[in-house]
């Protein structure tokens, strides 16, 4: 069938796929007749285009890709990344990845008057846009304050957070003999 995007907006990108900026947006999928024969809906926010609106596919192709583990952080413009009470060790904390050694970088509980978030600047300095950061939102490993961002770059990922499952009786009165 062929591809038809509805309220899917999204950003080109030079060498990597397009992505999605916004949220609530669906791919549909046309038969030669003009029948809806597949619905994507609610296309996440973030998500990487693997067609484009129009295309041709066929059965098992993929249409986008996106990371379900977090929640990206996506710059909306071109601008130069400032970083705002982001302070190591007041707002900001490193954390050690047991298994890989990674470090990440984690906003943390804040207190005081302290907001952090990422805001996008003009060349004169202007704030084009600003990302307000959560506790617990990993900044991107390549995020610092001067670098020059393009409209779809992860500034972040928030992580979701996933229920466990628990033995339910282990919270349970036992029966004695």
């Amino acid at each position: 069938g062929r591809v038809r995007f509805d309220g899917v907006e999204f950003v080109e990108r030079p060498k990597d796929p397009p992505v999605v900026i916004n949220r609530g947006g669906t791919i549909l999928i046309e038969a030669s007749d003009g029948a809806i024969v597949q619905t994507l809906p609610n296309v996440p926010y973030g998500a990487r285009l693997k067609v484009r609106d129009g295309q041709m596919v066929r059965k098992n192709d993929r249409l986008v890709e996106w990371e379900p583990n977090s929640t990206p952080v996506l710059s909306e413009v071109d601008g130069i990344v400032h970083l705002v009470d982001i302070l190591p060790n007041v707002t900001l904390r490193e954390e050690v990845d047991p298994e890989t050694g990674a470090v990440s970088r984690v906003i943390s509980e804040h207190r005081e008057d302290r907001h952090p978030s990422i805001e996008i600047l003009d060349r004169n300095g202007e704030r084009l846009t600003s990302y307000a950061l959560s506790a617990g939102t990993i900044l991107d490993r390549d995020l610092e304050a001067g670098r020059e961002v393009r409209a779809g770059d992860v500034l972040a990922r928030i992580p979701r957070v996933h229920a466990r499952s628990k033995d339910i009786t282990g919270g349970l009165p036992r029966v004695e003999e």
